[in-house]
């Protein structure tokens, strides 16, 4: 028997589990925001004049004098309250589902967290 092998009655280890790897999950997760930001400020800068007064919905009170600009700049608090959320939910799901992916966990945790931060502004609004 060679010394690199064990002796056949030692039973066999276990394999160490994988390390978990935040940094793309949360990559992930900031890829989502970044790309729904990106689009939602491109069009209050080049398609938003008068969007809001023609394309108002039943219910809602539309200002024909709302600028769309400054209704993106006063959304960016509730954006960033759930970019963090999202963030955090990430962690979160990278640490207890073992079987899921990181673009997985990112993208389940960006929809929970805006899910979240929407209910969250409906109750305090």
């Amino acid at each position: 028997m060679s010394p690199d092998t064990p002796p056949p009655d030692t039973p066999p280890t276990p394999p160490e589990p994988p390390d978990r790897v935040y940094l793309p999950v949360l990559g992930v997760t900031v890829a989502w925001y970044l790309g729904l930001g990106l689009l939602l400020l491109l069009w209050a800068m080049f398609f938003a004049d008068g969007a809001a007064a023609s394309d108002c919905a039943p219910n809602l009170v539309c200002d024909p004098d709302v600028d769309p600009r400054g209704a993106v700049a006063a959304a960016a608090p509730w954006f960033g309250l759930a970019a963090a959320t999202s963030l955090m939910l990430s962690v979160v799901l990278r640490l207890l589902a073992e079987t899921w992916r990181a673009v997985s966990c990112g993208t389940a945790a960006a929809v929970i967290g805006a899910g979240l931060s929407t209910i969250l502004f409906d109750l305090l609004m």
